[in-house]
């Protein structure tokens, strides 16, 4: 079966609805609201794909926020880089107190890093054992289980 729009870009824009202040996603939409698109081969959130079309990259540590408070919104003129810190403070002063979920070396109880995941995964791919590796990093044969599988830590590649 052919795309019909082979180039991305276009494929991005065919999904959005220019027609009010707001444009909005028309694909598919995460259940907080926010649109998703296949991009690069993953899944992306369509207004961080909105920001890179029109910028360029989004740099390391910031977050593409939403002035207009609308999650299906991928209109350039309403989105703002800033920090995971900013966009909570955000949140608080419009009254919409809800925390992101912090996965990985972010949470505060995790027992690994992210980079010592991205290590771990290395390890197995070059043959090391579950046990040796389980008794290195001080987890779980099960936690090597779930980071294999890619069920935790699916975010570190």
């Amino acid at each position: 079966m052919q795309d019909l729009y082979p180039n991305p870009v276009d494929r991005f824009w065919a999904q959005v609805d220019k027609s009010g202040e707001c444009w909005t996603w028309t694909g598919y939409l995460t259940k907080k609201g926010y649109g998703s698109i296949t991009w690069g081969k993953r899944q992306r959130p369509a207004h961080r794909v909105s920001w890179m079309i029109h910028f360029g990259e989004i740099p390391e540590g910031l977050v593409v926020r939403h002035r207009c408070d609308n999650p299906p919104c991928v209109r350039p003129d309403h989105l703002e880089l800033g920090t995971v810190g900013d966009n909570v403070g955000d949140m608080w002063e419009r009254g919409n107190p809800v925390i992101p979920a912090l996965r990985g070396g972010q949470h505060p109880r995790a027992k690994l890093t992210d980079e010592q995941v991205a290590e771990i995964k290395r390890l197995r791919a070059s043959g090391v054992t579950a046990p040796a590796i389980a008794e290195q990093f001080g987890v779980s044969k099960w936690t090597l289980y779930k980071i294999g599988e890619g069920t935790r830590w699916k975010h570190v590649t």
